[in-house]
């Protein structure tokens, strides 16, 4: 279930219970204001950083971040060590906000953060799961992400 409904049915809605336009945009502005707050929240609580390593177009495998490494400057430099080590495009989520991208040559190529509703790290889907696989590809990691609500 997402929520969503036609423009229709929302019409029909709005006339049988009698909702005003106005009162339509205020409770779509709080619920707006209110999912974001609760987004903000959600995505200031720390998380254990982890490295994102592509294999193949659209297979990726998690890799936890060494346990002495405590800066998100040893973790860029151990990310990019990874990354030119293997050849392969990575991606150090340090936070639910912050991720680094590296290629295939260990140079950083981009810096994002994260914002609600778009993903801000590489993850496969399978039957509406979100998932990644673990390093040596024998268990998956489930993808959090931030529902509406």
């Amino acid at each position: 279930m997402t929520g969503d409904i036609s423009k229709e049915l929302f019409d029909k809605l709005t006339a049988v219970l009698e909702i005003d336009a106005a009162t339509i945009e205020q409770l779509v502005e709080q619920d707006r204001r209110e999912f974001f707050e609760s987004w903000l929240k959600w995505a200031n609580v720390p998380i254990q950083p982890y490295l994102v390593v592509r294999l193949m177009a659209a297979v990726y495998s998690r890799l936890a971040v060494p346990p002495g490494i405590t800066t998100m400057d040893e973790a860029e430099a151990w990310a990019s060590e990874v990354a030119a080590e293997r050849k392969m495009k990575a991606c150090l989520v340090w936070s639910r906000r912050i991720s680094v991208w590296f290629a295939e040559d260990g140079a950083v190529y981009s810096r994002t953060e994260a914002v609600p509703g778009k993903p801000n790290a590489p993850w496969m889907k399978i039957g509406g799961k979100k998932f990644l696989f673990s390093d040596g590809l024998r268990s998956v990691n489930v993808v959090e992400e931030r529902k509406h609500g």
